[in-house]
């Protein structure tokens, strides 16, 4: 029996909800040679406000501006009128790619950031950008505003520093003042009343750096023995003095490029409107204050010495980044997930001109999904966590359910296995901000409780892709060498491996694929053998695994189908009834036929596909960067 030709929208906030309908989106046309394919629109037109920054234009009018984020990035500014809701959507000069993770506003009421390779200037008088330019690096962490008013931005991922002087329209980019062989977090940005220009950077390893725009030479500050992992403090004080420590340590004096340890900070920081994309400086002039922005709701709240007014806003944005699809319990509909914000969806074979239900969400997202009976279990990002969600049942405050977390082992989830003993959930992925290594999370279903296994105890530097489970009830696991977000990569070549649930270990390991830096993904077929796809560099590898000689028989390069898709759970490989399996490409559907030793291109896709990968009713599901698209194999 089908289900309801709709969508459910809901969102995990510790709980989920049920929401109503928003507005319909335009269906995408399918290319005429496309046939068989079907799109579903967006999952969600939900975007994330990427800094909210109260002030006022030319007029003396109250106003907000907001960075919004979608899947496609940020390409415009939101101003809102703080009194009527009247929304300009304001598009960046040149184009834009990325999106904001910081922006300040300036003693004199401008407004600035810098993302995508590009600096940006914005007058909130006059309403317009009045400067854009071009810069060597990625996007800014932190940003200030010395004694002259010019404006400084230390960049990801190579800790370029960039100023721009209000007065003499002059953007210079002094280039990477310091060299890692890890991607540099510049979280912190501050000036002496010298004229030094002081950065603080992290994860990894920490470091603070002073720099001489006179004379354009940077000295570090902490000594090799002092750094170690996280981002330091770092302030200017209210004296024009800085102050810095790393990891709760021992603080330190800065002025002209010098240092001298101190017992504490002796006077305030300066405060500047400046903080990371999650920036709110709700303070308007007139002495209101902004206390709620919800774009996915179109809502923002205005609190006055008069009371409380709410503001409708408009604007006309894309959907939301996809992240998962997975099987419904029922076996006869798709949930997916999108990320910043989260919302859950559902898509049902046969829908042809519906679209999701929209509501709030939060800053976390479902990568891997595993399915056992009626319960869905999650594994989310930003805190690694493990859920339990019943879709057959009502939402509320156990349902979803947390059900334990693996930080700082595993904080960006990768993959998901329900054993095959019924009980046992595995989950594994990417370890904290700065670090190498990702754990195992294995969790007992049946007795509630759980374990965290360290990368030290499984195979050093390494971080888990792709899991499946074996004939002879041992599980196979495939890592890559990728390390958490901002980390430095310590191992060459990714490995296979296999685990033992009883006992807790790795009981065979090997770098079976040469040069390969990462499992995707892998099926265990009706012939025994494990068929599976992994990435050397940008090509995809075709391989087949015999888990009983424990050993590679066979590997091949793939190409003419695109990169391997998949997001930050790599579900690629879909399994069809009589053991077909079919594999999901950027540019290609795949398919598998066990004993053929060879993958047989199915199909060209109309959209590049990111997310996936589902097969219910002949129908395979997957996802571009924020729509659903169907594929009838009835077709050929």
């Amino acid at each position: 029996m089908r289900m309801s030709r709709s969508f459910l929208l809901s969102v995990l906030a510790g709980m989920l909800s049920i929401l109503p309908a928003a507005a319909r989106a335009a269906e995408p046309s399918v290319p005429a040679e496309a046939p068989g394919f079907h799109c579903y629109g967006y999952a969600a037109v939900a975007p994330q406000a990427r800094g909210i920054y109260a002030t006022q234009d030319g007029q003396g009018r109250p106003i907000i501006m907001i960075w919004p984020m979608d899947a496609d990035g940020t390409r415009d500014l939101l101003v809102v009128d703080a009194d009527s809701g009247e929304t300009e959507q304001v598009a960046l000069p040149g184009g834009a790619k990325l999106t904001p993770y910081t922006a300040i506003l300036s003693r004199d009421n401008k407004f600035y950031t810098q993302f995508g390779g590009r600096f940006y200037a914005f007058d909130p008088a006059e309403r317009q950008f009045t400067f854009h330019g071009d810069v060597g690096d990625d996007l800014a962490m932190w940003m200030t505003e010395d004694d002259q008013g010019r404006i400084w931005a230390g960049i990801y991922p190579n800790a370029h520093l960039v100023s721009f002087d209000p007065k003499s329209r002059e953007l210079i980019d002094y280039g990477a003042i310091n060299k890692e062989n890890w991607p540099q977090y510049p979280r912190r940005l501050t000036s002496d009343a010298a004229g030094w220009i002081y950065m603080g950077i992290g994860d990894t390893n920490g470091i603070v750096l002073a720099f001489d725009p006179q004379a354009r030479a940077t000295k570090p500050l902490l000594q090799p023995e002092e750094r170690g992992h996280g981002l330091p403090e770092i302030f200017r004080g209210t004296n024009g003095r800085v102050y810095f420590r790393l990891g709760g340590g021992q603080w330190f004096e800065a002025y002209a490029g010098e240092r001298a340890a101190v017992d504490k900070p002796p006077v305030e920081a300066v405060r500047e409107k400046v903080n990371t994309q999650a920036a709110v400086f709700g303070d308007l002039p007139d002495g209101r204050k902004v206390t709620r922005v919800s774009l996915p709701d179109k809502v923002i709240v205005v609190e006055g010495p008069e009371g409380s007014k709410r503001l409708q806003i408009d604007y006309d944005l894309p959907g939301t980044h996809i992240l998962s699809l997975v099987a419904a319990p029922d076996g006869e509909s798709v949930i997916g997930s999108t990320g910043l914000p989260l919302r859950l969806f559902r898509v049902t074979p046969g829908m042809e001109d519906e679209i999701p239900h929209q509501g709030p969400g939060v800053d976390a997202h479902v990568n891997a999904w595993a399915s056992r009976d009626d319960v869905l279990f999650g594994a989310t990002y930003v805190k690694g966590r493990l859920i339990a969600y019943r879709p057959s049942e009502p939402i509320g405050p156990d349902n979803p359910r947390v059900l334990m977390a693996g930080p700082p082992h595993i904080i960006r989830p990768h993959a998901l296995l329900a054993h095959s003993d019924g009980r046992h959930l595995i989950m594994g992925g990417t370890p904290a901000y700065g670090r190498t290594g990702g754990g195992l999370v294995i969790y007992d279903d049946a007795a509630g409780t759980g374990t965290v296994l360290t990368h030290e105890q499984l195979l050093p530097n390494l971080s888990t892709k792709a899991l499946e489970n074996l004939e002879d009830g041992t599980v196979l696991g495939g890592t890559s060498t990728a390390p958490g977000t901002g980390g430095e990569r310590l191992a060459s070549i990714a490995e296979l491996y296999i685990f033992d649930l009883a006992e807790k270990k790795i009981v065979w390991h090997a770098p079976a694929l040469e040069g390969v830096e990462e499992y995707r993904d892998f099926k265990l077929a009706n012939d025994g053998l494990v068929y599976g796809l992994a990435d050397r560099g940008e090509t995809p590898v075709f391989f087949i695994f015999d888990p009983a000689a424990r050993k590679v028989v066979h590997q091949a390069e793939v190409t003419g189908f695109g990169r391997t898709a998949g997001a930050q759970a790599p579900r690629i490989l879909a399994e069809a009834d009589d053991g077909t399996i079919y594999a999901l490409f950027s540019h290609a559907i795949g398919k598998i036929v066990p004993g053929s030793r060879q993958i047989e291109k199915v199909a060209e896709l109309p959209a590049q596909a990111h997310a996936g990968f589902v097969l219910i009713d002949h129908h395979l599901y997957y996802a571009d960067s924020n729509r659903v698209w169907s594929y009838d194999l009835n077709t050929n």
